[in-house]
């Protein structure tokens, strides 16, 4: 079903991004100063006219005020804008790749283990409670032919959390080289949704027990490949669990929110 812990085709909702707000308070701030200078220059020069005071010459303080608060005012908004289109331009897989794996380097040190595993349980919390969205029925439905369905997704998860688990463990607690995650194609068979989300809740609680024992500097240097994103070590495959059951989980939002939309047609 799959050959990477990616889901293939897919541009993944990763929550190391956040997304770029529109506007800023310093931006706002700037911008309504200089529309009071723009404002004002209005009407100092409308109060000039009335006193015939630019009739003879262009070149007046009134004029100067006006217009150099419109050009000042132009410049910045075509500065923001061309700022705006910078950010919003489409990052490539490489660009992309790049700014998780510098997220999983320095996040992981700077969090402490406890800290990391909380980030896990909220991730974790929130794919249950979108699978729990989407009606038992509907659960192997896919929203298109072709696309996964939550069964689909939960399956994909469930064989994910259950290779963290082992393999992070297998470092912490006793020091082994674990394999790298490449083949995820075998399936949950035999086991209902219920059953499948209840082990992954074993499964992230027994790691976490593991984690919160260990010595948050060791095992460092042992590290192994399971994504696009090279080589991680545990506190890094910590955060990786966070952002991949993150990003099913909104994964599973999308597929709730397509079918509720076909049984409205």
């Amino acid at each position: 079903m799959a050959d990477s812990v990616v889901t293939p085709g897919q541009h993944p909702v990763i929550a190391a991004h956040q997304e770029r707000p529109v506007s800023t308070l310093r931006f706002d701030l700037v911008m309504g100063l200089l529309s009071i200078v723009y404002v004002s220059g209005v009407y100092l020069d409308g109060w000039a006219h009335a006193h015939g005071l630019v009739d003879r010459t262009f070149f007046t303080p009134w004029h100067a005020v006006l217009y150099s608060g419109y050009l000042v005012n132009a410049i910045v908004l075509q500065v923001k804008e061309g700022h705006m289109a910078a950010e919003e331009r489409q990052e490539t897989r490489e660009e992309e790749i790049a700014r998780i794996r510098s997220y999983f380097a320095s996040q992981s040190m700077k969090r402490t283990p406890a800290q990391l595993i909380e980030a896990v349980r909220e991730a974790h919390r929130q794919f249950l409670a979108a699978a729990a969205a989407i009606p038992a029925e509907a659960f192997s439905t896919p929203p298109q032919a072709g696309e996964w369905s939550a069964a689909d997704v939960l399956n994909h998860v469930y064989r994910i959390a259950a290779l963290e688990e082992q393999s992070i463990r297998a470092v912490v607690e006793r020091g082994e080289q674990p394999a790298d995650v490449l083949d995820l194609s075998a399936s949950a068979a035999g086991l209902t949704p219920e059953q499948m989300l209840a082990d992954i809740s074993a499964m992230r609680e027994r790691l976490a027990a593991s984690a919160l024992q260990a010595d948050p500097q060791a095992h460092l240097d042992i590290t192994w490949r399971g994504s696009d994103f090279g080589m991680l070590n545990w506190r890094e495959w910590l955060l990786f669990a966070r952002i991949h059951e993150l990003d099913h989980a909104r994964q599973l939002q999308a597929i709730a929110a397509a079918l509720s939309g076909q049984e409205g047609k």
